[in-house]
């Protein structure tokens, strides 16, 4: 607890961890051996496809829900974010399946199901997602509440599967205020110019919103495979960042700042096109939150350069 270090395995042992995570006993000793795979693959020491393989040939060995959907979501982003083309988002997506429809039910039944919808393909993907809406093919002791329903909703907005019918379709069945703002995420995520310029103008310019309508709006902007529709917000995140700092309040811009960063447009332009925001005359919390954010995307140019 009194310092921090970064562990590298020598090559025999990196291969064994790779493969063969799963058969160490202790779960501390397994803890470690994991965070020091991400932490590698954050620094581009380690492909993306080792650390997305490391974690399909292992998770079955862990049976904490938040251990495994941890490493889900790291192997989501290593497969999105550090690789590039659909080739590891497929096989998370083919073994997540493989673990809704074949593995046991409870609670590591949905947490695969929730990676699934997180990297999905808008072409083997829909209708599978789309039958657990409907009450088809749902698996033996999975439970589609509304929670579930809404990541799958979002999911297949993302996705361009179903369009705002069918999001206010949904939005009928649950008439909350939580409903609402898994609606604004899901109409946020379609594939659309004018829901994406709806989205931001409301995100950015609708001081009446509440922190958690704002929110939801910029947290359904950003979409993997969106590149050539989301292009213009990068240039519109630079020039209308700054002001929205001067008419929200911190709690709200804050988060606002991280969500609305173009993160997945993985670029080496896109880091310079976002570098006048780190200049002095910028508040400084500004400039700390987008750092941040650009210390991420450089992560994520950087992996795509390994080979």
């Amino acid at each position: 607890d009194l310092t921090f270090a970064k562990i590298r395995f020598d090559e025999r042992s990196l291969v064994t961890v790779l493969w063969d995570l799963r058969r160490l006993e202790d779960p501390m000793a397994r803890a470690l051996c994991w965070a020091a795979l991400w932490d590698a693959c954050r620094d581009a020491e380690l492909l993306a496809a080792d650390f997305v393989g490391a974690v399909l040939a292992n998770v079955d060995g862990e049976r904490d829900p938040a251990v495994v959907a941890t490493l889900l979501t790291q192997a989501r982003t290593a497969a999105t974010l550090f690789a590039d083309g659909p080739t590891l988002r497929d096989a998370l997506a083919q073994a997540s399946a493989a673990a809704v429809w074949s593995g046991d039910s409870g609670d590591l039944q949905l947490v695969h199901l929730r990676a699934l919808a997180g990297v999905a393909d808008g072409l083997s993907h829909p209708p599978m997602l789309q039958g657990l809406l409907d009450g088809q093919d749902v698996p033996a002791g999975l439970l589609v509440d509304t929670d579930l329903r809404w990541t799958l909703v979002q999911a297949l907005a993302g996705l361009g599967a179903i369009d705002e019918a069918a999001i206010e379709t949904e939005l009928v069945r649950d008439a909350t205020s939580a409903g609402q703002r898994s609606a604004a995420t899901a109409r946020a995520a379609l594939p659309d110019a004018d829901a994406k310029q709806r989205a931001w103008s409301a995100a950015v310019g609708d001081l009446s919103l509440s922190n958690a309508e704002a929110h939801a709006l910029a947290r359904g902007f950003w979409q993997p495979g969106q590149d050539a529709l989301l292009e213009p917000y990068v240039d519109r995140y630079v020039a209308e960042l700054p002001g929205l700092w001067q008419v929200r309040t911190p709690e709200v811009v804050g988060r606002l700042t991280q969500l609305l960063f173009p993160s997945t447009l993985v670029r080496a332009d896109v880091l310079d096109r976002t570098e006048p925001l780190l200049a002095e005359h910028h508040p400084a919390g500004l400039r700390r939150l987008v750092a941040e954010q650009r210390d991420d995307l450089r992560r994520a140019v950087a992996a795509r350069a390994v080979r």
